[in-house]
């Protein structure tokens, strides 16, 4: 194997002897003062030294031959056995999007960067949920959160329609050790299998007509967060078949009986995840005036030019916590429509400012003035 000494560099040697551990290896004791930790494999065949410091001269024949042994042990090539001690054990949650666009396996950019987004926001939900339950949480991106979602990845993409690979670590866990509790598993797992099956009793609940949905955000298992990233997720997709399934890492239980490792969404529950989001939802502050920056994506009003009063743009801006949004303004035609057409046309910076009156789905500000922000002064 080249570059041998690269790869050992790599490894922290504490979870390899954690690995030892798991798989059965008995520490007989420790060597030179402690720097040096030595353990017997359970068939008794294979004795190995795993030098903690690296200060030996010897350091990384010593490691090469414990490594190879251990391989040798496990009957795996010494990549493999590099590739699982370097890379943490993990579930792969794949999220398929089928539609005539990613019918060849290709994605547009937009469809690409929403996606990403509304998987992010669904985690983060189903994080918080896990970590303070609560029918709403004023503040999704927590600290805590943004720790816990940071740390998923995306893998290799796949042909099948479109395939986001996402890579979920889940660490070392000594799962031989005890006969452990949902509680103990790690937080990835807990958030991977919460979100499946949340995902799964809503829709299952909607379908079946049953005061399920209402029943368990009127509890606080589920926040109205969770319905709002849901909700985002089938609106943003309703022309297209999303599914999610999750590749389970064999070496962590589940620990409950045929968990949900695979669903569809259905858009046509949308209506109802809206509804009960916007029952649930605190009253907020209404009739106040607030103020977005953005630019302007979409513009509608009456058909009839002598009949249209009001313009409604749609603004695309950045929410609290740091996320794309789109807010609905309402402005006066005969006042605006000037500053509107030409900042659209120019993809220019406005500033809009209006009265609140915000729902669970849509960001909206009625009697709004806007302002050109790349207007050049005269």
């Amino acid at each position: 194997m080249k570059n041998i000494e690269k790869y050992i560099n790599l490894l922290h040697n504490d979870k390899v002897c954690q690995y030892l551990s798991l798989k059965g290896w008995h520490e007989i004791s420790a060597l030179f003062e402690g720097k040096v930790r030595q353990f017997l494999a359970p068939n008794e065949e294979y004795a190995i030294l795993i030098p903690i410091s690296r200060e030996f001269s010897d350091y990384y024949r010593v490691m090469h031959d414990s490594l190879s042994a251990i391989a040798a042990y496990d009957n795996k090539t010494l990549n493999g056995l590099f590739n699982i001690l370097i890379n943490p054990s993990s579930d792969i949650l794949k999220w398929r999007i089928a539609d005539d666009n990613t019918s060849l396996g290709a994605i547009s950019f937009n469809t690409m960067l929403d996606n990403i987004d509304n998987i992010k926001n669904i985690l983060a939900s189903t994080c918080i949920d896990i970590m303070n339950p609560s029918q709403y949480h004023k503040k999704v991106m927590v600290s805590d959160v943004q720790n816990q979602i940071a740390s998923y990845k995306f893998g290799q993409t796949e042909i099948g329609s479109y395939i986001l690979n996402l890579v979920s670590p889940l660490g070392f866990y000594q799962y031989q050790l005890f006969d452990p509790s949902v509680e103990e598993l790690p937080m990835n797992r807990r958030i991977n299998m919460r979100m499946l099956k949340t995902i799964n009793d809503i829709q299952q609940s909607v379908l079946e007509n049953s005061s399920q949905l209402d029943d368990n955000v009127a509890s606080g298992s589920i926040s109205v967060n969770f319905l709002t990233a849901l909700s985002k997720i089938y609106d943003d997709n309703k022309d297209s078949d999303v599914s999610i399934s999750a590749a389970w890492d064999i070496n962590i239980p589940t620990i409950v009986e045929n968990p949900i490792s695979n669903l569809t969404l259905c858009p046509r529950c949308m209506e109802k995840v809206v509804q009960t989001a916007e029952k649930y939802t605190p009253t907020q502050e209404q009739n106040v005036s607030k103020t977005y920056y953005g630019k302007i994506t979409n513009i509608s009003g009456a058909p009839e030019v002598d009949s249209r009063e009001k313009l409604v743009i749609t603004l695309a801006s950045i929410g609290d916590e740091n996320q794309k949004i789109n807010i609905k303004v309402e402005l006066d035609n005969s006042n605006y429509s000037h500053i509107v057409t030409e900042a659209f046309e120019n993809g220019a910076n406005v500033k809009v400012t209006g009265t609140n009156t915000t729902t669970a789905k849509t960001i909206k500000l009625s009697d709004a003035k806007i302002e050109n922000l790349d207007q050049p002064f005269n």
